[in-house]
Formats: C-alpha cells, sequence, structure tokens
C-alpha cells in the first residue's frame, strides 16, 4: 500500500479497536444554533491495527463550560446508558477552587468503582456483593455517599480522610444524591443530604425513592436535610471579611 493510499485509510477509518475505551472530549461554544444534523467525527488510527471492519462504541462529550472536564460532566456511561434516571445538580462554583487549595482528590473511573456499593434486599454490600458493610470512622462511625444518576451508591470516609470529599467521587461532576450515611451490618441506620459540596437538599427524593425501591427506605433510617448550611457558612464568612476591610479603612 502507497503512504498517500495508507493516510487516506487512517482517515476515513472511523471506528476504534474493540475493547478499547476511547473518549472525545470537545468544548462547545453554544451560539444559539443547534448542530446539523449531518454533523459527523471521523477518527483515525493505523490501519494495521485492525484489517477487517471494526466495532465498538465511541463517545463524544460536549461540555457547556471548562470548569469541570467534558467527561465527568456527562455523569457515568451507566447512567446514560439507563436514560438518566434520576435528575442531578451540579457543585457549587466556589468549592473548585476550594478543592485545589485544600489538595481534594479526584478518583478515576478504577477508584469510584472501588467505592461503589451494592445494595441488595435492603442490605448494603461491598462492590462485589460479597461482604456487609458496616461503616467506622473518627466521626460517630459516619460516612459520606455520593448517589449518581443511575442510582449507584458510592462511599467514602471524609471524616479519617479529609483529602476526599463529595466532589472525589466524579470529579467535581454531577450527582443525584450526596451526604452522609452510617451502615450497622449492612443495614442502613442513618442517612441524610448534607453536603457543603452540592445544593443535595433539591435531589434528596433521588435518594429516597432509590433506597425503596430496593427496601431500604422509610422505617430503616432516619433522614434529615441539612444541604446549604456550609455554603451560607462561606458566604456569612466572607460578609465578615468584607466588613472588617471596610472598617480597618475607616480608621
Amino acid at each position: 500500500m502507497s503512504q498517500s493510499n495508507h493516510r487516506e485509510v487512517m482517515k476515513r477509518r472511523i471506528l476504534f479497536i474493540p475493547g478499547i475505551a476511547l473518549y472525545l472530549s470537545l468544548l462547545a461554544v453554544y451560539s444559539g444554533h443547534s448542530a446539523s444534523a449531518d454533523t459527523r467525527f471521523e477518527i483515525p488510527y493505523p490501519a494495521a491495527f485492525d484489517n477487517g471492519p471494526s466495532t465498538g462504541r465511541v463517545f463524544v462529550m460536549i461540555s457547556k463550560n471548562k470548569r469541570v472536564e467534558s467527561r465527568w460532566q456527562a455523569g457515568s456511561y451507566q447512567a446514560a446508558n439507563q436514560g438518566g434516571k434520576y435528575p442531578t445538580v451540579e457543585m457549587h462554583r466556589s468549592k473548585l477552587h476550594q478543592d485545589k487549595s485544600q489538595g481534594v482528590i479526584y478518583l478515576d473511573a478504577r477508584q469510584r468503582e472501588e467505592r461503589r456499593v451494592v445494595i441488595r434486599e435492603g442490605l448494603v454490600y461491598d462492590h462485589a456483593g460479597n461482604t456487609l458493610l458496616t461503616t467506622r470512622s473518627k466521626h460517630k462511625n459516619q460516612n459520606n455517599y455520593v448517589m449518581d444518576a443511575a442510582g449507584n451508591f458510592y462511599l467514602f470516609d471524609e471524616f479519617t480522610h479529609p483529602e476526599t470529599r463529595h466532589s472525589s467521587i466524579f470529579a467535581g461532576g454531577p450527582v443525584a444524591g450526596a451526604g452522609n450515611i452510617t451502615i450497622q451490618a449492612g443495614r442502613i441506620t442513618d442517612i441524610d443530604s448534607d453536603s457543603g459540596h452540592y445544593p443535595s437538599s433539591g435531589v434528596f427524593e433521588n435518594v429516597q425513592k432509590e433506597l425503596a425501591a430496593r427496601s431500604a427506605g422509610a422505617g430503616d433510617h432516619r433522614q434529615k436535610d441539612n444541604s446549604g448550611e456550609d455554603e451560607k457558612k462561606d458566604k456569612k464568612g466572607k460578609k465578615n471579611k468584607k466588613g472588617k476591610k471596610k472598617k480597618h479603612r475607616s480608621e
């Protein structure tokens, strides 16, 4: 095959090697016009990798802003595949800078999967579905949770490991629920929607519905809604600081 023909094959081959996840992140600038119906993307790769027809999936993710990486704004593939079971909320904008300054870690797909739990017949198991969970931490044995749009729950312990927060699970991306949780011998004994990173009060109903669907609903745990308190404290702190500066200038 000549060099020119080889280049043409690479240009026209669109699908990717089966078994390799290929993410194409694009930043879209919305101008009020919808995309053309015949919009297409060409993804070249060496023809030597695959001589026959290629099959697989290509994920194209278009974000509305630069605040969070495009693929994290899209949520999980499982959620998209289920048609977005629950609505989501985005992280408070002020928290992105705070996360960076405080060294909060953002997880990748493998690390996130390790924190996913299985809820079956009212009982909570580890991500493999084998061991019943009992939460442990430095604060009343509470852990923290995040729920995605597909109804999957992810647990972590920010009380013992403060570098991991609600924003860690989806790297600052949107969630369908967030708060604190206590589990004893697999049973949820306490759960709330207390999150300083997300306005989780508006989506706490998502969590209640999903737990009820998995036989872990009302009567098995105490539900409370404390979201927004941390955000109020931040605003109050900024206001106080602003007032102090004015007083200093007047002196």
